[in-house]
């Protein structure tokens, strides 16, 4: 059969290729041991193997070998949820792949401007630094506090890509003490918020960063997709010193293609890494 001109057919295609590209990287993460079954002196992949996640999941294994090829038109959620069990993956990572394997909209998916009274909410919230992202992490508002500590500001609108900034951004690797573990989450939750779809390809600035940066592109084969909120970073301060500080992460309910990021230090990790940190009293 001739390959359909429908782009959404041709989105629906991306989307599943990518989805048997997830499928593969958890599968060789699974061990026999994890899920109840005999390890095997002799095993020429790291992981389980096909056969066992489709004995797992009581799923044909031909079916399940196409599934991961992304040569299945469709999948059923029933199906596929019974995959995600076998192979043990976390929320996040089930509804990223639910959220591949569903049918693609035939509006593009590009979110509108986020709203003035939103802006202002980002601008004015003063429990820690906030800003305001898409789901291609890029930067639309941001307060005082996320400027002084990521110097937004600086850069021209286009640069505002906290992903991209990561990775070029000489100051970036300033702010974060623990840049590299910072830049695998970013990548994991830029996975989780950003599926094929009609609206902005960000497949050019995914290139582009993987040709740049050897640990972007190394971080990006891995195929992690994981979640901001809770978090744990540090900051580097000329004053202070390392800083613990602690994501959230949240979409506004009337702005769903929106993330408010927030920062706020965490005082608990802060006060033990002090109590560490004082010389013990000699016992008489």
């Amino acid at each position: 059969m001739p390959a359909s001109d429908d782009p959404r057919d041709a989105l629906t295609r991306k989307r599943h290729v990518q989805l048997g590209a997830f499928l593969r990287a958890r599968r060789a993460l699974v061990a026999p041991t994890d899920v109840g079954l005999p390890e095997r002196k002799r095993r020429h992949v790291p992981g389980l193997r096909r056969e066992e996640v489709a004995q797992l999941a009581q799923i044909g294994v031909s079916w399940y070998t196409q599934l991961e090829q992304g040569r299945i038109g469709q999948v059923s959620t029933k199906t596929l949820r019974r995959v995600i069990r076998a192979l043990r993956l976390s929320p996040v990572e089930a509804e990223h792949a639910l959220a591949l394997a569903r049918e693609t909209d035939a509006r593009p998916a590009i979110a509108p401007a986020p709203s003035d009274e939103l802006r202002a909410f980002v601008r004015d919230y003063g429990e820690g630094a906030a800003f305001l992202t898409d789901s291609r992490s890029q930067i639309l508002a941001w307060n005082a506090h996320a400027d002084a500590l990521f110097a937004f500001s600086d850069y021209a609108e286009a640069e505002r890509n906290m992903l991209a900034l990561m990775v070029r951004s000489e100051h970036m690797r300033g702010v974060f003490g623990d840049w590299y573990d910072t830049l695998r989450r970013m990548i994991g939750v830029f996975r989780a918020t950003n599926t094929p779809s009609g609206g902005h390809d960000t497949d050019g600035l995914i290139a582009a960063l993987r040709a740049e940066n050897s640990d972007f592109d190394g971080l990006w084969k891995n195929y992690d997709v994981r979640s901001l909120t809770g978090h744990l970073c540090v900051l580097r301060d000329e004053r202070r010193g390392d800083i613990p500080m602690r994501f959230m992460a949240f979409a506004p309910v009337d702005h769903p293609d929106h993330i408010i990021v927030t920062l706020r230090e965490d005082a608990a990790v802060a006060g033990d890494r002090a109590a560490a940190a004082r010389p013990r009293r000699k016992r008489n």
